[in-house]
C-alpha cells in the first residue's frame, strides 16, 4: 500500500478540496511532495498552534519551527489555515476536515502511539465525526518491545509553563497545583493507519507493524 492510495481514496470520495488537519505536526518534505503531486486543490489546516506553543510542545526555538513548517507548506503551493487546537471540534463538525495526519514520538507494538499532548483529544474527535486518523511515523519510532501505551513513560514538564512562562501576566495563583504532561497516548482503536517510510501499517497493528519494521 502507498500513501498515494489514501489520497486517491479521499479525492474519489469527497468533492471539492481535501483538507488535511495536522495536529502540531511540522510537515515532512516527502509528505508534502506526495500531497502536492497527487492531489489538486489541497488545503492544509494546521491545528494545535495554541497548545503547540503554550502547553503542547516545549523547548527552545519552538516558535521558529512552527513558522518554518507553515512557510514550507505555503512554498509548496498549499493553502494554509492556522487554528487553535480547541477549535478542532468546530471545524470537524462543519465538515471542513476530511483527514487528520499527526506525527508521533513512539509507537507501541499494539499500535498505541505517544505524541505531543492533545493528540489523543483530536483522535477522539475524529472518531466521533468519522474522519480518518493517520499517524506519520518513521520506523525508528516503532518499539515492538513495548506492549502497549500503558508502558510508555510520559514526561511531565514544569508547572510554570502553564502558569507563567508564555504569558505577560500570570495565568494562575502562585500556590496552584499543576499537571503538565508533555505527551499523551492515543489508543490504537482510534488510528486508521500508520504511515512509515517502508509502507502503511493497517490494523491489526501487532502484525502489520512487524512487517514494516522488518522491511528491507
Amino acid at each position: 500500500p502507498d500513501f498515494c492510495e489514501i489520497l486517491e481514496y479521499l479525492r474519489a470520495n469527497y468533492e471539492g478540496a481535501i483538507t488535511l488537519s495536522t495536529n502540531a505536526l511540522l510537515p515532512n518534505e516527502r509528505l508534502m511532495e506526495i500531497i502536492k503531486k497527487n492531489v489538486d486543490g489541497v488545503s492544509v489546516s494546521l491545528d494545535g498552534f495554541d497548545s503547540y506553543s503554550c502547553t503542547k510542545v516545549r523547548g527552545e526555538g519552538i516558535y521558529d519551527r512552527v513558522i518554518a513548517g507553515i512557510k514550507k507548506l505555503k512554498e509548496a503551493g498549499m493553502d494554509v489555515t492556522l487554528i487553535c487546537d480547541n477549535m478542532a471540534s468546530s471545524v470537524m463538525k462543519r465538515g471542513w476536515i476530511q483527514a487528520v495526519f499527526v506525527g508521533c514520538d513512539r509507537v507501541a507494538a499494539n499500535g498505541d502511539i505517544a505524541n505531543k499532548i492533545g493528540t489523543s483529544g483530536v483522535a477522539i474527535l475524529a472518531k466521533h465525526y468519522q474522519i480518518p486518523m493517520y499517524v506519520c511515523a518513521p520506523t525508528s519510532t516503532i518499539d515492538l518491545k513495548t506492549e502497549d501505551g500503558e508502558h510508555i513513560c510520559i514526561e511531565e514538564r514544569p508547572g510554570e509553563e502553564i502558569t507563567h512562562l508564555w504569558y505577560e501576566n500570570p495565568m494562575g495563583p502562585e500556590d496552584i497545583c499543576t499537571y503538565n504532561p508533555c505527551f499523551d497516548v492515543t489508543d490504537h482503536e482510534l488510528v486508521t493507519a500508520i504511515i512509515t517510510e517502508n509502507g502503511i501499517a493497517y490494523p491489526p497493528y501487532s502484525d502489520s507493524l512487524l512487517v514494516v519494521k522488518q522491511h528491507k
